[in-house]
């Protein structure tokens, strides 16, 4: 074989290779289950994203809020570290359809502070403005059965649908507290909602994603969890970054190889 016909089979190879990588990265793990995004859709609510569908706990749910945060990513208080009241928003959730890898969570008027929309939170408008130093997460924290439940990386009142053993990953577990997940808020006004979730929104929203009153509401007081990493002090909502869907990088891995190959052949049948 000569240099020019090896050289063009050389290079349908690692075309046909490249493909193949791309395609096995695409293939979700099933073996964890993660939240993958936590958008704030409109003034009241957010949409969090799951790599599988989900299912909460029939005996205990979990505390689900947006939440204070200092330096070290642990949940603030207003009288000092562990003291006084916790700074958090408690909302209610409900699945954003029947695949059950999203949940809608909404943030109820006259909150804590004052606050009547996730932007008074993020923006610590009015009474908030003191703690405009803190950091600001969405938070979602286990509520253990029994003490073989807490420091173990994972929320056991939310597991994946299909099996029930793959609880939730947390991103911190803390000696003497209950293990928690949190997450950075990202605004995607222009995410896409089922139509029929569509009605009038609250607090400016001419048209909003309004969540019909549910029975699944984080209300309990809890303690706190935090990030492992380190959260910046000034508010997190940041706009959603418009990235390349992953069917769309597959297919034109495929295509890519296909013409490689092609080209190759053309090659070789020319000499």
């Amino acid at each position: 074989m000569n240099r020019k016909k090896f050289m063009g089979l050389l290079l349908c190879v690692t075309l046909l290779i490249s493909a193949f990588a791309v395609s096995a990265g695409a293939e979700e793990d099933l073996s964890k289950l993660t939240a993958t995004n936590c958008y704030q859709i409109n003034d009241s609510q957010l949409v969090i994203e799951f790599n599988q569908p989900i299912a909460f706990s029939t005996t205990q749910e979990p505390y689900i809020a947006i939440r204070y945060v200092d330096s070290n990513g642990i949940l603030a208080w207003d009288g000092g570290a562990d003291e006084g009241t916790p700074l958090q928003f408690s909302g209610s959730w409900e699945y954003v359809d029947d695949t059950h890898d999203r949940i809608l969570w909404t943030l109820p008027e006259n909150s804590f502070g004052g606050a009547n929309t996730i932007n008074d939170v993020v923006n610590f408008t009015g009474e908030l403005e003191k703690y405009a130093g803190y950091g600001v997460r969405f938070a979602i924290e286990e509520i253990k059965f029994d003490n073989s439940d807490i420091y173990t990386y994972t929320i056991c009142n939310i597991t994946a649908e299909e099996n029930p053993d793959i609880e939730l990953s947390a991103t911190l577990c803390k000696p003497g507290w209950q293990d928690g997940l949190y997450m950075e808020i990202v605004e995607n006004r222009d995410y896409e909602m089922p139509a029929d979730e569509v009605q009038q929104g609250n607090a400016g929203d001419e048209l909003g994603i309004i969540a019909a009153p549910s029975s699944s509401s984080s209300s309990s007081k809890s303690d706190a969890q935090s990030q492992s990493d380190a959260v910046e002090t000034q508010a997190p909502v940041q706009q959603a970054e418009t990235g390349v869907p992953v069917w769309l990088t597959v297919v034109i891995a495929l295509v890519a190889a296909a013409a490689g190959a092609v080209v190759s052949i053309l090659i070789m049948r020319k000499k």
